[in-house]
């Protein structure tokens, strides 16, 4: 691990820092380019191992107490938070329909709210540094949706929009805001979503459930490896990217969904690879 003079060192604070996880890499990859780093999560046991210098802090990012608790301690034993990565969020799988609405609220509570809390934390001390860099992790799926994860989708898309506009209300203080928009990347994420995974009794999906499980391992499905990931997010954050990085394996096929496409195509791709070409129902008992 290089060593930097100490006005080299940047002071990075990471949340969703979970071992197996993306934010855990970015930790790796900050703290091995010898910058100052904070790994948060909701339990730091399950941080695990993390390279030599990197330091845990335990923050809830749907706490509004748990956050201000978290920075206050960064702040008092460094000073500053250079550069904040939100990257806490949660996943699960299933049909829009069947949601339970308490569990699409806990999940735009980690994946948009607690982002935002984290912002309203840290971003006043960039403000009066007039310095300062926000990271906040999306997804590609944030731009074009996909069948059976739609709320995770709509999550990140309001997550992207978010950044939009924070960048925008910022800039005057001269704090970058950057949209990092994952592809699929190694993760225990899938793993996660796939453990609260579960079709409801009566269900008209029930049909689809062997292509709900197949949309939450397809992302783990020749993925990206997270280092690989992680190295290059934190090189293009650190190289001065100001708006958006787009990284890992299928990032590409969203990019020509989201740009050159009809929507109507990109739903069409959708739909053939999860099991609804044509939209056209099975038939149901008693119809």
């Amino acid at each position: 691990m290089p060593t930097l003079p100490d006005s080299d060192r940047l002071v990075v604070l990471v949340t969703g820092c979970s071992a197996g996880g993306i934010g855990h890499s970015l930790c790796t990859a900050f703290g091995r380019r010898g910058h100052v780093v904070y790994a948060a999560a909701r339990d730091i046991t399950k941080i695990g191992d993390v390279v030599d210098g990197v330091k845990k802090v335990q923050m809830d990012v749907t706490d509004g107490a748990s956050v201000k608790r978290a920075v206050e301690e960064v702040l008092g034993e460094v000073g500053r938070v250079d550069i904040l990565v939100n990257n806490a969020g949660i996943n699960f799988v299933g049909a829009v329909l069947d949601t339970d609405i308490d569990e699409a609220k806990g999940m735009f509570d980690a994946n948009v709210f607690g982002a935002l809390r984290v912002c309203q934390a840290v971003a006043p001390h960039m403000i009066k540094r007039r310095k300062g860099t926000i990271v906040n992790v999306g997804s590609v799926v944030g731009e074009v949706a996909m069948p059976w994860a739609v709320l995770y989708a709509s999550s990140k898309s309001a997550l992207h929009a978010l950044t939009d506009g924070l960048r925008m209300e910022l800039t005057p203080f001269n704090i970058r805001v950057v949209c990092v928009k994952p592809g699929a990347i190694t993760s225990n994420i899938s793993s996660t979503a796939l453990s609260h995974f579960r079709v409801p009794a009566g269900s008209f999906f029930k049909p689809w459930e062997e292509f709900m499980i197949l949309r939450s391992k397809s992302s783990q499905i020749g993925a990206t490896p997270t280092s690989v990931f992680a190295e290059d997010v934190v090189g293009k954050v650190l190289g001065g990217e100001k708006y958006e990085v787009w990284s890992g394996k299928n990032t590409w096929l969203f990019w020509v969904f989201k740009w050159f496409l009809p929507l109507r195509i990109a739903q069409y791709v959708g739909m053939r690879t999860f099991g609804l070409v044509g939209g056209r129902a099975p038939k149901l008992k008693n119809e």
